[in-house]
């Protein structure tokens, strides 16, 4: 369970966030729900024909001064945040994911 007040889960709160975006794309459910922002954009991007690519074109064509909020849909300078908090989360639930297997 989830708690706010608890350092621990805030700090992991984005290991969940990470798992259930590979999950979806491991077993082909779709956009999740909260494959939001630009971090989540780059795990998504492969498996749905790297619109984050296309989303950077069309947001350098109609603002090309990234005068709007980049934070949700797409930020310009986010290959510049490598190695951050979200680079961190990746590898920790990369070395720790369980495979889900489905009995058919």
């Amino acid at each position: 369970m989830y708690d706010p007040r608890d350092q621990y889960c805030r700090e992991h709160l984005i290991d969940f966030v990470i798992e259930t975006n590979l999950a979806c794309i491991d077993h082909t459910c779709g956009d999740p729900i909260n494959g939001i922002g630009p971090q989540n954009h780059a795990i998504l991007s492969p498996a749905i024909m790297n619109y984050d690519t296309w989303q950077q074109k069309i947001k350098a064509a109609l603002d090309p001064k990234n005068a709007s909020d980049a934070s949700f849909y797409t930020d310009p300078k986010y290959s510049e945040k490598a190695g951050g908090l979200a680079e961190k989360a990746m590898q920790r639930v990369l070395a720790d994911r369980a495979k889900i297997v489905i009995d058919e």
